[in-house]
């Protein structure tokens, strides 16, 4: 999940290999909603988020989601790194 749809839709073209299916939000709310803890193996959590970021979304999933397969993206720290 990202908010910026060019990079969701980066993520979905190097993720989706026809075996497993690709659900992608840019809004956390959304992913909230939609979300079913049946059917995920792995989350990729954006932290920085403009409404409701990827940890506390994270947070909120958590209490009843058991598969701990997460990721946490943030092109903010890979920036800041580079630019050291």
């Amino acid at each position: 999940m990202d908010y910026e749809p060019i990079l969701v839709s980066i993520c979905i073209m190097v993720i989706d290999d026809g075996v497993f299916e690709v659900n992608a939000f840019t809004n956390s709310f959304l992913a909230l909603s939609n979300f079913n803890h049946n059917f995920y193996g792995l989350l990729i959590l954006d932290i920085k988020m403009p409404d409701m970021d990827g940890l506390y979304l994270y947070k909120k999933i958590r209490v009843s989601w058991q598969c701990n397969n997460l990721l946490f993206d943030s092109k903010w720290i890979l920036l800041r790194d580079f630019y050291k």
